[in-house]
């Protein structure tokens, strides 16, 4: 039993608890014993070890890459092809195929996906225009990688505002493990793609949405992304659903000059509520200025040939391969 004595007798003896009981009843407030120690308040010097070893940690599994590097033996023709949309109505599903099927049987033809695979619409009333909801939309799309994968023609897959960033607000990226699913790697914004192409080396600059649109030039953003990527012989976006193609001289430091490729990729959607709501004047649109960009690239000399038609430039190839 714990107390106190107040004077040698052993009458005096008063309990713990009557002692504090008659404090309390007389406005004294003694301070309660924190028998449990407090947590140690850390440093600046801690706090830095404990955020830089999460961001190594974090890094480890990071699915983003912004530079890679691909070697090809030979005269190789890269395909770049966004805004598909599937699951919207107005998608041009058979041209879809018919040129993922073109680049998937020809040697030395590969793709890369500019983002916006999927409409990726989850409010209405946008939704009530879908033939799919987005689960069977994220379905096509993992089926369209995974088959590009199997037979190694993915390239790089750019992440779009409809199918990567709409889709990370319901916490859901569908480009999360592209490299596993498909062998390519995953670019979010402004990436780079060094291309070796026999003996040339050809560097690509690429994104899915940047700044910069202009109703004179439909290349117009890719021209300005290139000034923010001076060196690039290929700079190539998506998302304005304008498609166009502008070949440079580009004159850098010293005074050399050399071509280089501005394109800007079209949709496959001819159009929707909202784009005739605005009221511009390119929806509906039509065959001659939908589809996706293809560029050659030839292996001896530094030569890009750019082309508005994926189908063409797989003619062309065929020919140049026979």
């Amino acid at each position: 039993m714990k107390g106190i004595y107040t004077n040698s007798s052993e009458s005096s003896f008063r309990e713990d608890n009557d002692v504090k009981r008659n404090l309390y009843l007389n406005a004294q407030f003694p301070e309660p014993a924190r028998e449990t120690p407090p947590p140690i308040e850390k440093s600046f010097n801690d706090w830095d070890n404990i955020f830089r070893h999460r961001q190594a940690e974090f890094q480890e599994t990071d699915e983003r890459v912004q530079h890679v590097e691909i070697s090809f033996p030979t005269t190789t023709l890269i395909s770049f092809i966004g805004d598909i949309h599937a699951g919207s109505k107005d998608t041009d599903y058979a041209r879809v195929r018919q040129e993922i099927e073109t680049i998937v049987n020809t040697n030395n033809s590969y793709l890369c996906l500019m983002g916006d695979v999927i409409d990726g619409f989850f409010f209405n009333g946008a939704q009530m225009e879908e033939l799919a909801q987005v689960p069977e939309q994220t379905q096509y799309m993992r089926a369209l990688l995974k088959y590009l994968g199997d037979n190694k023609k993915l390239l790089i897959g750019w992440g779009g505002d409809h199918d990567r960033d709409w889709q990370m607000k319901q916490g859901m990226n569908p480009y999360t493990e592209l490299w596993r699913q498909a062998g390519a790697y995953y670019m979010h914004g402004v990436g780079y793609l060094t291309a070796n192409v026999g003996e040339q080396t050809y560097k690509i600059t690429g994104t899915h949405r940047t700044l910069g649109a202009s109703i004179y030039n439909n290349a117009h953003g890719a021209m300005r992304l290139g000034r923010d990527s001076v060196g690039s012989d290929v700079v190539v976006v998506a998302h304005n659903h304008r498609k166009g193609i502008d070949v440079q001289a580009v004159t850098e430091y010293g005074g050399e000059s050399r071509p280089v490729v501005f394109a800007a990729v079209g949709t496959y959607k001819s159009g929707d509520d909202y784009s005739r709501k605005l009221g511009f004047s390119e929806y509906d649109q039509d065959s001659g200025s939908m589809y996706g960009i293809s560029v050659l690239f030839d292996d001896s000399t530094k030569t890009m040939r750019p082309y508005m038609d994926i189908l063409e430039a797989h003619n062309d190839l065929i020919q140049f391969q026979s």
